[in-house]
């Protein structure tokens, strides 16, 4: 019997793609994970529904991901799954900023605020950063203290990462690289508020 984690590798390196900035290659893999995966589990469910989120945001479909985002929350909530919930909740917030309406960016900060709180808690701080920077779009007024928690963040995440998970990110046309102090992140640093 075909295996449910079959999908994964190529379900990663649609990911991957997404982050190099690659929408078609992409689309492609994460069109061929789908195509293999039979029953899988929840945690898997969330992940390919993050995945079709990001292949529709990084390909100019806002409105297309808003469907697998919501989904990935719902199972996420349902499940109880904590990392999953907070991920799943920053990313349909910012799919709702990226749609655009007036109730979609009300919404979206909403969301927003619970995933950058949570991410806090938590000490999920790949999780912050982007969070942060999502929430400094629709709250001007605090912008400059999102932004600074969002370079906190990910100064930290950016220097407890190993050598090629550095370099990968440093290359990647997504990542705010210019948010990265020089200088070794400390874990007391990284304590981060709201």
């Amino acid at each position: 019997p075909r295996s449910t984690l079959f999908p994964y590798p190529t379900l990663f390196r649609s990911a991957d793609a997404v982050g190099l900035g690659r929408p078609t290659q992409a689309e492609r893999l994460y069109e061929q994970a789908v195509a293999r995966a039979g029953d899988v589990p929840w945690r898997i469910t969330v992940r390919i529904d993050w995945v079709a989120t990001e292949v529709a945001l990084v390909t100019g479909r806002a409105t297309a991901a808003a469907e697998p985002a919501e989904r990935a929350l719902a199972v996420s909530r349902a499940a109880g799954g904590v990392r999953h919930t907070v991920k799943s909740t920053m990313m349909l917030g910012a799919t709702l900023t990226a749609g655009g309406t007036p109730d979609g960016r009300k919404r979206a900060k909403g969301l927003l605020t619970e995933a950058l709180r949570a991410s806090l808690t938590w000490g999920m701080f790949s999780l912050t950063w982007p969070s942060a920077l999502s929430l400094a779009e629709l709250a001007p007024a605090d912008h400059d203290h999102l932004t600074k928690i969002a370079s906190d963040a990910l100064t930290s995440v950016f220097w407890w990462s190993d050598v090629t998970m550095r370099r990968l990110a440093a290359t990647s046309p997504w990542l705010p690289t210019a948010l990265i102090r020089s200088g070794e992140a400390t874990r007391r640093s990284a304590r981060l508020t709201t």
